[in-house]
This record gives structure tokens, C-alpha cells and sequence, in this order.
């Protein structure tokens, strides 16, 4: 399974050894972690197999529990997860990196993973545990709206001589809890969906100020049937951005004799933007999580062919792309997945 979930400030993306110097940096700060139960982690050991384990659990269809990586302009800060309780319930559980706290980031990426496990798992109860000397967390808690319903004597901390009390905090959730605005979703699209591929084809044509979008039979071209005909196969790759549970965009990538073709190793990209949904950096994130699986999945470099004029060249760059080429309209562009 892939998702990740882009707020006004942060982006969520599945947490696994890519991150292993990242996430060992706080997980074994002994002053950050000291009122937690399983942290902090001695080795780095200890942290990797923490991420291998997170790692096993997204490769499911269905994982049992859901570990994200917190990003704050691209730079991981912090981690945030949720684990369902297979009784129509969900916990959070959330860590920063010191530097990285008290300015809101943690109430920002639990309401958004806690809004989807709302939307997407049907959860009904969303609860959370901390020290009763935390009081850093009990905040967090209750700026989302939990109240405290208990607490218990006999929590013994990782780093503790003693132990210390426990509180539970809880809320109960309908289809409205957790809204926020400007949140992306993003994951893989499902084979029901495929025919929304032609939809963001469309848009994907580069219209220059002034000009006259062309009719929409355009797209039905066998230069551009190439990029979303008998789409599914091994080498297929989508996902979905939705916003408020609307498609706001797409990113896909297969092997194709398109315009940005290289070679039959290589993936072409494709991505599109609906105009209401462009300046709000979910393409940025769409190319990058896209990149981080074909990385996975073993390829060398990915390509793409985009007209000089478009303002998504910048974009390309920023994600990692170089221009190796081109003709007097479009460049052909290549980012490289792994090290030379």
C-alpha cells in the first residue's frame, strides 16, 4: 500500500529505512523520548529494526498499522502513526524531533491522519495515551478535541526508575471530526479507476496564455492513446491527489514510446493538475513520493518530456530532473534514481 498526506505546512509519507539516520537522530534523544514507553532506542540497531518492520506493514494491501514520516520542507522532523484497534477504534501516537516542537506540528499531522482513518478506515473512536507528566502531549490531545476519561497507576516508561501514571484521552468521531482545509490524499489508484486516466490526460496538455484549449477528441490521438491505453500492467504506476474526497490530480509512469521516451528500462512520466488545485505544492509531492517508488521497485532513472514554456520545468528540477536534451519546443528530461 502507498499514502501520503500533504497539509498547508507538512507532508506525511510512509516512514521506513530510507529514513533510518533521520529517525535514529530522535529516537534516541533519552531527554525528547523520557516519557515514553518503547523509546528511546539504544542502538541504531534498534531504530533499523523498527523501520524494517514498518517497511513489512506497507507492503501489505492492508497494513495493520499505518507509521508516517513528518516532513517539514522535505527535511523529516518527526514521525506520526495510527494503529486501529479492530473494534471500530484508532490510536495515535506522534514524536518530534526536539528542535521541531511547540511550533504546532504535531497537532497538524495527527488531525490529518486522524481525519483520513475517519474518512477512509470508518473509524469511530479515535484515542491516545500519555504520561501524566507530558504535558506537552495532553495539549496535543485536547487541541484535537479529546477529553480525558482516565487514568492508571503502573506505567513504567523505557528510560524510567519508577512508575508513573497514565492518561487516556478519547473522542468519539463522525464524518465531520478533524476537518481541515487544504489537505491532499494521496495514494495508488485503484484498476476501477483507470478510467480516470483520460479525464487528467486532458488536462495534462499544455495550453499557453491565450491559446484555445483544443476539443477534448484530441486525447483519443494514438500519440497520446500510448500514455493511457490497456493501463495496468507491471510496469504501470499510478496515484491519485484528492482534496475534500475530489480528484484534484494524478501522476503516472509506464514504459512507452512517448515523447519523453528513452529507452525500454526506462519510465515515462505523466502528471496533471485540475488549474483549481496548481500552486499549492501537491504536484511537488506527487513527483516525489512517484520517484520514491520507482526507486523501490528497482528502476535506474525515470523521463519526461515537457514543453519549455511550462512552468512545471522549475518543478522538475526542484524533484530532481535534468535536462539532457530536447527540440525547439520541449525538453527531454531525466532524473536519476540512483547513485552513478
Amino acid at each position: 500500500m502507498f499514502l501520503a498526506i500533504k497539509t498547508p505546512r507538512l507532508v506525511l509519507r510512509p516512514i521506513g529505512m530510507p529514513f533510518l539516520e533521520s529517525t535514529h537522530r530522535y529516537a534516541s534523544d533519552r531527554a525528547q523520548t523520557k516519557y515514553m514507553m518503547y523509546l528511546p532506542n539504544d542502538t541504531i540497531d534498534d531504530t533499523a529494526a523498527f523501520l524494517a518492520s514498518a517497511d513489512a506493514q506497507w507492503a501489505k494491501p492492508h497494513p495493520d498499522c499505518y507509521e508516517f514520516a513528518v516532513l517539514s520542507g522535505g527535511v523529516h522532523i518527526g514521525a506520526v502513526s495510527l494503529y486501529p484497534d479492530g473494534k471500530g477504534g484508532g490510536e495515535l501516537g506522534w514524536i518530534l524531533a526536539a528542535e521541531h516542537c511547540g511550533m504546532g506540528y504535531a497537532t497538524e499531522a495527527a488531525c490529518a491522519l486522524a481525519r483520513w482513518a475517519v474518512s477512509e478506515l470508518g473509524i469511530k473512536r479515535i484515542f491516545a495515551t500519555c504520561d501524566s507528566e507530558n504535558s506537552a502531549s495532553f495539549r496535543v490531545m485536547e487541541k484535537l478535541g479529546m477529553e480525558r476519561v482516565s487514568s492508571r497507576e503502573g506505567r513504567r516508561n523505557k528510560s524510567a526508575d519508577r512508575d508513573s501514571v497514565e492518561l487516556l484521552y478519547e473522542v468519539m468521531t463522525d464524518e465531520n471530526s478533524f476537518a481541515a482545509a487544504d489537505t491532499a490524499v494521496i495514494r495508488e489508484l485503484k484498476p476501477e479507476e483507470y478510467h480516470l486516466l483520460e479525464d487528467f490526460l486532458y488536462q495534462a496538455i499544455f495550453i499557453p496564455e491565450g491559446v484555445q484549449p483544443p476539443p477534448r477528441e484530441i486525447i483519443k490521438r494514438p500519440e497520446l492513446q500510448v500514455y493511457v491505453r490497456d493501463f495496468g500492467s507491471e510496469d504501470d504506476t499510478a496515484l491519485i491527489a484528492s482534496v475534500d474526497g475530489q480528484p484534484a490530480g494524478m501522476v503516472w509512469t509506464r514504459i512507452m514510446n512517448d515523447y519523453g521516451h528513452i529507452d525500454d528500462a526506462t519510465p515515462s512520466f505523466a502528471i496533471s493538475l485540475h488549474r483549481r488545485y496548481r500552486g499549492r505544492g501537491i504536484g511537488t509531492v506527487m513527483m516525489e513520493c512517484m520517484l520514491d517508488i520507482l526507486r523501490r521497485k528497482g528502476y535506474e532513472r525515470a523521463s519526461l518530456a515537457v514543453q519549455k514554456a511550462n512552468y512545471a520545468v522549475g518543478m522538475y528540477k526542484k524533484v530532481g530532473f535534468e535536462i539532457i536534451g530536447g527540440n525547439e519546443e520541449e525538453y527531454i528530461m531525466v532524473c536519476r534514481l540512483k547513485g552513478e
